[in-house]
């Protein structure tokens, strides 16, 4: 190359007006990302790491993507040393979810509970694919040992990580244009939320009224710091929260005859719903009544969808609400209960009654919940011979299809002599006992 050329691409080189050569910008160092399960690792810029997900990004531009830990096996080049104080997460998050999705429940919850219980400590929260999947693995976890209590827990805090989503583009927390692809955040199994509503199916807002232990479980668990985040004014999932908080409280035996209850203003269908069922079960009152009413107006729309669906030769004419036939059923019934009329009681057993008899086989907790219910109200009324046949019945048929023993009957107490029992100090997440067995662990090893 002539002189004259070399002098011509020198010029080309200089920004006008600058004096200096441009210089085109310099590729941000790439690491590479290999996945659980896939052949070719992900190469990218690691742009950030927290709890809730590994952040990579191609390029400047690019949304980028939040891979769940439970998914990430190793990270090589400039992102490793950010991303090492999450190896041992991502790899308890992958038996947690192994386990589930294999049926080795018992060795599941042996990483489940510790690692559930150091995020719920932390400052973390369970955002991205990570927390997903941990609060789902929690649910499994608790709906297996049918710890409802414990499981509305882990379900709130799913809820929360998924209103979350759209504007989680991260670990800082804010999304800037396109929120980032998400990697992960779920397991295999089919799922137990309903897609429409995002409610649990298994997991209705009414609870057993037990003996003084359980009592004592679930006073716990309203007064745990876990329940009062996520209640707090700012919290994505407060009305549900609050919804399912006074539906324990009223298991307990914390809200007292005539005492008023505040219940949250619902944003959608699916909070008014939860809403009416706890609102149902509260003492007798014009909007306990009025809740009621709304109730049995849905059983009567869920009436006319099965009817459309079974005169209907196309599928998905009508939506499936067996679920929800289930929990307006057990809640009618049971706010039919806490009336004084003889014969408005009676009807309150019969709308339990249809929760064990249609819905036995998809909602068994509820069922085996309503004919408690039934079994304590035949005895409170205590009639005669023909109460104690029907109490023997119901008793043979809670112990052979649910495997539940009916706790003993206890009196209430007078309420010029009430009893206190004093509280244990709140956990984290409260220890429930049981309601059957649980299942011997598997003979595999970790």
């Amino acid at each position: 190359m002539t002189f004259a050329c070399l002098a011509l691409v020198v010029m080309m080189m200089v920004q006008p007006g600058s004096g200096t050569p441009a210089v085109a910008p310099s590729p941000q160092p790439q690491s590479s990302v290999q996945q659980r399960g896939h052949a070719q690792p992900l190469s990218g810029e690691v742009a950030g790491a927290s709890f809730a997900g590994l952040f990579l990004k191609s390029s400047a531009d690019d949304p980028g993507r939040l891979i769940a830990w439970d998914r990430v096996r190793t990270v090589d080049g400039p992102g490793k040393a950010m991303t090492a104080p999450f190896q041992a997460i991502g790899d308890s998050l992958m038996r947690a979810r192994t386990r589930l999705e294999r049926g080795d429940d018992w060795l599941a919850d042996q990483v489940i509970d510790p690692l559930y219980r150091s995020v719920v400590e932390s400052d973390e929260g369970f955002a991205g694919p990570s927390g997903m999947l941990l609060a789902e693995c929690a649910l499994r976890s608790c709906l297996g040992r049918r710890a409802q209590a414990g499981a509305t827990l882990a379900w709130l805090q799913w809820s929360t990580a998924v209103q979350l989503r759209p504007r989680d583009a991260g670990p800082g927390g804010k999304a800037e244009g396109r929120p980032p692809q998400w990697l992960g955040g779920s397991t295999d199994l089919p799922s137990i939320i309903d897609p429409s509503t995002g409610l649990c199916p298994q997991l209705p807002p009414i609870f057993p009224h037990g003996s003084a232990s359980s009592i004592g479980t679930l006073r716990v668990l309203t007064r745990s710091a876990e329940l009062e985040r996520l209640t707090a004014a700012d919290a994505p999932s407060r009305a549900l929260a609050a919804a399912y908080s006074l539906a324990v409280r009223i298991a307990a035996g914390d809200i007292q005859p005539g005492e008023s209850v505040a219940l949250p203003d619902p944003s959608s269908d699916a909070e008014r719903l939860v809403i009416d069922v706890v609102a149902a079960q509260t003492a007798p009152s014009e909007p306990m009544r009025a809740a009621r009413q709304r109730l049995q107006k849905r059983i009567e729309s869920i009436q006319r969808d099965a009817e459309t669906r079974e005169s209907s030769d196309e599928p998905g004419s009508a939506p499936d609400r067996s679920w929800q036939r289930a929990w307006l059923h057990a809640a009618v019934g049971r706010s039919m209960l806490a009336e004084d009329q003889p014969a408005v009681r009676q009807q309150g057993m019969i709308e339990l009654l249809h929760v064990p008899a249609i819905d036995g086989g998809t909602q068994p907790w509820l069922a085996a919940t309503a004919l408690l219910d039934v079994i304590d109200q035949l005895r409170r009324d205590n009639v005669g011979e023909i109460n104690d046949a029907a109490i023997k019945a119901l008793t043979s048929e809670l112990t052979a299809r649910f495997g539940i023993d009916p706790l003993p009957f206890e009196p209430p107490v007078p309420p010029a002599a009430p009893v206190e029992q004093p509280l244990a100090p709140a956990p984290a997440v409260p220890t429930e006992q049981p309601m059957a067995p649980q299942s011997p662990p598997s003979k595999e090893a970790p």
